[in-house]
């Protein structure tokens, strides 16, 4: 199957690109379809480029410190991961691995690095988009944080809440 700039305009965070830079994107972006199961990176993994799932799912792990691994999100067509990879020379955070069979874009951070070199107002665009997902995820995070310690705090009386 053959990568479209539509394809690409359903993903979040190359929503908001102008017709032209996705057309030149999806042309040059890899797509790989992975059987149930596949890991696409482990944690610890260097990180080189950002995924969008454009059929089927992924699920996200992270260990704990006693290296227990727990699923912490599942992401489904539209959606993205390894963005941070765009942001700082890190190690992969999670290990992603895909719950069935799954079409995905690789995006190089080299072709992101041209793209702000060719368009600098559709990189820009990218990173805003990037930047939103990331707070939103964030924001969910957040959320379950905040959920898990008032459980805990529930079970001791008088820590954590004012």
């Amino acid at each position: 199957m053959t990568l479209t700039a539509t394809d690409l305009a359903q993903a979040f965070i190359f929503s908001d690109l102008p017709e032209a830079a996705l057309t030149k994107l999806a042309t040059r972006i890899e797509e790989s379809a992975l059987a149930p199961g596949a890991v696409v990176f482990r944690e610890g993994d260097a990180g080189s480029d950002l995924f969008v799932v454009l059929d089927g799912e992924v699920e996200v792990g992270k260990k704990s410190r006693s290296g227990r691994e727990t699923r912490i999100a599942i992401l489904g067509p539209g959606d993205s991961f390894g963005e941070m990879s765009m942001i700082e020379s890190a190690s992969r955070s999670a290990t992603v691995r895909t719950l069935g069979p799954t079409r995905l874009a690789r995006v190089s951070i080299a072709l992101i690095e041209e793209m702000a070199a060719e368009s600098p107002t559709a990189y820009a665009l990218l990173l805003r988009a990037v930047a939103r997902n990331l707070a939103r995820r964030l924001r969910t995070t957040d959320g379950v944080l905040a959920d898990i310690a008032a459980n805990v705090y529930a079970h001791y009386p008088g820590t954590g809440t004012r």
